[in-house]
């Protein structure tokens, strides 16, 4: 997964014909998760409908917002209305300008942009409980898996989790039944080294998942019905203070965090059960006021993915081997009606997972296959879907990584 960090290195420049401010400061605060930007106003109580963006180095180029002809993008933004752009560009600090109003020069400031991943996965993780192992597959440039090698965890011990990775790609965290472990990543190569188990508490840990801030790890403890979640230390990686948050889920499979951290949803391998949506508590990291994610009824829907906009929702559902699209509601992360997608006869799909740019999607289906489908850039709608890759003995979970 595309892992995209942005800070504010320097100020470059300041028209001086901008608007007056005693202490004018930074007009933006500017920050991402994956590739995902995510923009607010330091003005208070003022919105400003046409606020520009321009990459000033070149490879670079943005998504979702509306395009002007001297490489300005237009969006609404204001200090309570973040905006969210999609970014296209390789690793590197470009320099971007940002603009109060328009295209420019009134209101502007330049800001150096650290991108420390690229849009392009270059490899996808699959945990094999079958086989005991985890694969490290690597991916062409079409997202077509090409060749896989065997990750060492523990010895004796077998995943039975996704993988999840710290922002900076550094860390992954990978269950083996009742553990977890932490292992440290060559991020050139993307091996793993140095495997501890961390944490406690897990019952048959069936999925991991971080928030944006590396803060918090949750953990779906299957067999004890129960979401785990741990604090996360900033310099080791290590769990702690790992205890049950939320309620209403049975037998939890995937959980799936949205983009700004407020909303997670946990899937069940249960027919009768509900993909249960939670908000989650910013300061704390608790799930709160955990209910039904839709008032459509999924049938075993093991695991769901989020575009990176969070306006649509993925959902697998086991039991009648279909792919639900679902409209997600941005205010309340409530699910208000799907569809059917996918050109492919899936059997018994029970994991997906979305590149960061919400261009292609890999299914794990029947435990023993990767299926690879193209997202249409209007509807959302999955074609061209695919099996690539080996076969697989046991498929626990799928994690892009690049």
């Amino acid at each position: 997964m595309k892992r995209i960090f942005i800070k504010v290195t320097a100020l470059v420049i300041l028209s001086q014909s901008q608007i007056s401010f005693a202490d004018p400061g930074l007009f933006f605060n500017v920050n991402a998760t994956g590739s995902l930007l995510n923009l607010t106003t330091t003005i208070p109580h003022h919105s400003y409908a046409n606020a520009g963006i321009k990459f000033n180095t070149p490879g670079y180029s943005l998504t979702s917002c509306r395009t002007t002809g001297n490489g300005f993008c237009l969006f609404s933004v204001s200090d309570t209305m973040p905006a969210s752009l999609l970014v296209n560009g390789p690793r590197g600090m470009p320099s971007a300008t940002l603009c109060l109003e328009g295209q420019g020069p009134l209101s502007c400031q330049d800001y150096a942009i650290s991108i420390t991943g690229s849009n392009a996965p270059r490899f996808i993780y699959i945990s094999d409980s079958g086989a005991a192992d985890l694969q490290q597959c690597s991916l062409d440039s079409t997202g077509a898996i090409t060749s896989c090698t065997n990750v060492s965890i523990a010895p004796g011990s077998f995943p039975t989790t996704n993988v999840a990775f710290n922002k900076a790609g550094t860390l992954a965290y990978v269950g083996a039944t009742d553990n977890v472990y932490v292992c440290n990543v060559d991020i050139s190569t993307g091996n793993f080294s140095n495997c501890t188990a961390t944490g406690s508490g897990f019952n048959f840990a069936a999925s991991i998942a971080l928030n944006p801030a590396n803060t918090f790890a949750y953990v779906s403890s299957f067999s004890s019905s129960e979401v785990i979640k741990c604090s996360v230390d900033q310099t080791t990686g290590a769990l702690s203070n790992c205890a049950a948050t939320g309620s209403g889920f049975f037998e939890p499979t995937g959980i799936t965090l949205n983009s700004t951290g407020t909303f997670a949803y946990v899937g069940t391998i249960n027919a009768f059960s509900p993909l249960v949506l939670c908000a989650i508590n910013p300061a704390t990291g608790d799930f709160n006021s955990c209910q039904s994610a839709s008032d459509y009824f999924f049938r075993a829907p093991t695991w769901a993915a989020l575009n990176p906009l969070n306006t649509t929702a993925y959902v697998v559902n086991e039991n009648t081997s279909v792919i639900s699209q679902c409209r997600v509601s941005p205010t309340t992360g409530f699910i208000p009606g799907c569809t059917t997608t996918g050109d492919f006869a899936f059997n018994v799909p029970y994991n997906i997972e979305i590149n960061s740019l919400g261009t292609t999607v890999y299914i794990g289906d029947g435990f023993t296959r990767v299926v690879k489908c193209s997202v249409d850039p209007v509807s959302g709608a999955l074609s061209g879907c695919a099996v690539t890759g080996p076969n697989f003995s046991n498929l626990e979970g799928i994690t892009l990584y690049s």
